[in-house]
C-alpha cells in the first residue's frame, strides 16, 4: 500500500467517524427536557423528553435505555444512554448517590446484584455528560485528522526501512526468498 493511498484512506475514515459523531451529539443537543407547570418531572418516564424515547433495555425487563432518533450510515443502532448503575460498580467509585437516593436501588435484597435505577435528574445529567464526551471525542478526531499525513509519512519510511532490514536479515535471496522472511512478516509483527 502506497503512502498517498494510506493517507487517503485514514483521512476517509477519520472524516467518516467526525461526521458520524457529530449527528450523534445533534441528536442529543436535540433532546428537551420537559416537566410539569410547577417544575417537577412527569411521572411517566417517557414525556420528560422530547427527541428520545425511553425503553426496556436488551438486559430485559427492568433495564431502560433512552435512546435518540438517527441516521448513521455506517451503525443500525440508534444512539442510548443505560438508565441504570450496578450498585457493586458505584461502591468501587465512592458514588455518592448511593447513600442520597437509596430508594433508587433494586431489588432491595442484597443477595441478587443490586442496580441503582436513574431517576428524571440522573438522566439529565447522563445526557450532559454524553454530550460532552461526544464534544472531546470529536476534538480528538479532528486532531488526528490535522496530523495523519505527517504521521504516515514520518512512520511510513521507518516502516519501509524496518521491513527491508528484515528482508536483509532473513537472507531473501533466490527465486524464493526466506521462508522466515515470510514468517515473521505474517505474523502481523509489522502491520500497522
Amino acid at each position: 500500500m502506497t503512502r498517498a493511498y494510506a493517507i487517503k484512506q485514514a483521512t476517509e475514515e477519520l472524516t467518516r467517524r467526525i461526521e458520524d459523531n457529530k449527528k450523534r451529539l445533534m441528536a442529543w443537543e436535540n433532546v428537551e427536557v420537559l416537566s410539569k407547570k410547577d417544575g417537577k418531572p412527569f411521572q411517566t418516564m417517557q414525556k420528560n423528553f422530547k427527541n428520545a424515547y425511553y425503553k426496556r433495555g436488551y438486559l430485559g425487563a427492568y433495564h431502560f435505555q433512552l435512546c435518540v432518533y438517527g441516521s448513521y450510515p455506517y451503525h443500525v443502532n440508534d444512539e442510548y444512554i443505560d438508565c441504570f448503575k450496578y450498585v457493586d460498580d458505584m461502591t468501587e467509585k465512592h458514588d455518592p448517590r448511593l447513600t442520597e437516593k437509596p430508594e433508587n436501588i433494586t431489588p432491595k435484597e442484597t443477595y441478587v446484584r443490586q442496580k441503582y435505577n436513574y431517576d428524571f435528574y440522573d438522566i439529565c445529567e447522563a445526557i450532559e455528560r454524553r454530550k460532552e464526551h461526544l464534544r472531546a471525542y470529536i476534538a480528538e478526531l479532528e486532531s488526528d485528522l490535522s496530523k495523519v499525513a505527517e504521521i504516515i509519512e514520518k512512520y511510513g519510511a521507518m516502516f519501509e526501512a524496518l521491513k527491508e532490514g528484515l528482508r536483509e536479515a532473513a537472507h531473501c535471496e533466490g527465486v524464493y526468498g526466506s521462508s522466515l522472511y515470510y514468517i515473521i512478516k505474517d505474523t502481523r509483527l509489522f502491520e500497522l
